[in-house]
């Protein structure tokens, strides 16, 4: 992904997610990324659930060890008008675990 993107351009994220504790499985993990103001969906893999600017991803459980991958492509805003920083913030939550965030 570029550092700096133009109107129209995409922006490719890769969302990395996983269960690196040695405990119990953690059940109905969801990916949840809240887009930011002036980036708009284009396409993910896989696909997410679409709520306004929030994707979510259902993954089921994770169990110790297990990890995964989402392929993000956003598009800067036709509305963009100025330089604007999008930080981008995912969180993986589930049954039994403790929330994680990572933003790029």
């Amino acid at each position: 992904s570029p550092t700096q993107a133009q109107v129209g351009q995409q922006v490719l994220y890769t969302l990395r997610y996983g269960d690196a504790t040695s405990g119990a499985p953690v059940s109905n993990v969801v990916l949840t990324d809240t887009l930011p103001a002036g980036l708009n969906y284009v396409s993910a893999t896989p696909a997410p659930t679409t709520v306004g600017p929030v994707l979510s991803w259902a993954l089921g459980a994770l169990a110790p060890g297990d990890s995964g991958v989402v392929n993000l492509a956003l598009q800067v805003s036709s509305t963009v008008r100025d330089t604007v920083w999008a930080r981008n913030v995912a969180a993986l939550t589930g049954t039994n675990a403790t929330p994680q965030s990572a933003s790029a």
